[in-house]
């Protein structure tokens, strides 16, 4: 809860975005965040001024060519793209990430449940279920900051196809380690795949 309390507090003192600031018509206030955000609060900075005028343009150009239909999702040049995003979304899911790091799998107190995650960091040696979650998320949040610092630099496309390799080879690594080395195994009464030197027979 600690974290969600101090973002909830930090998010009370964060200033609205510049974009939805024009959105409103509040172009005095969006030209003050971005001297804040981008030139040290110079108005005149010549980052400053490209992002305005470069906001100013789009605000502008999407209240002059409104248009709220549904059917604009399925036009040739926008079919494509909500496509793209949607799959994207999915298949991120559907890669089996979340059978790893969001469970739950039963445990072998009946009461508790735990991540398949656990199992595998368990035939690696590691036991306490509060360090396996520690190491999940601090490998989650470490392996996020490039891609938030260099996503403008790098471009959007190279970093999807990197990440999508990179898991694609550790879930290879997890699939061959427990399909070698594992078997079907009991806990709590239920029947899964556990890795062999953990496993109890069924």
């Amino acid at each position: 809860m600690v974290p969600a309390v101090i973002l909830f507090i930090g998010l009370l003192f964060c200033p609205k975005s510049p974009r939805w600031l024009a959105m409103k018509g509040r172009w005095d206030e969006a030209r003050e965040v971005l001297a804040a955000l981008r030139g040290e609060g110079d108005p005149t900075h010549p980052l400053v001024v490209a992002e305005f005028l470069e906001i100013e343009e789009q605000v502008r150009g999407e209240r002059e060519n409104t248009n709220n239909s549904w059917s604009e999702l399925v036009k040739p040049k926008v079919a494509k793209r909500v496509a793209l995003g949607c799959l994207i979304q999915a298949e991120s899911q559907l890669t089996g990430m979340n059978c790893m790091s969001m469970g739950p799998f039963p445990s072998e107190n009946a009461d508790n449940s735990v991540y398949y995650i656990v199992y595998v960091m368990q035939g690696a040696g590691v036991t306490s279920i509060l360090l396996i979650s520690s190491i999940q998320y601090i490998i989650n949040v470490v392996m996020t900051l490039p891609a938030i610092i260099y996503i403008d630099r790098w471009g959007r496309r190279p970093i999807l196809m990197v990440g999508a390799l990179l898991m694609c080879f550790w879930l290879f690594l997890v699939g061959g380690i427990m399909g070698r080395f594992g078997a079907d195994g009991v806990v709590s009464n239920t029947t899964t795949w556990m890795y062999l030197p953990f496993m109890k027979p069924i």
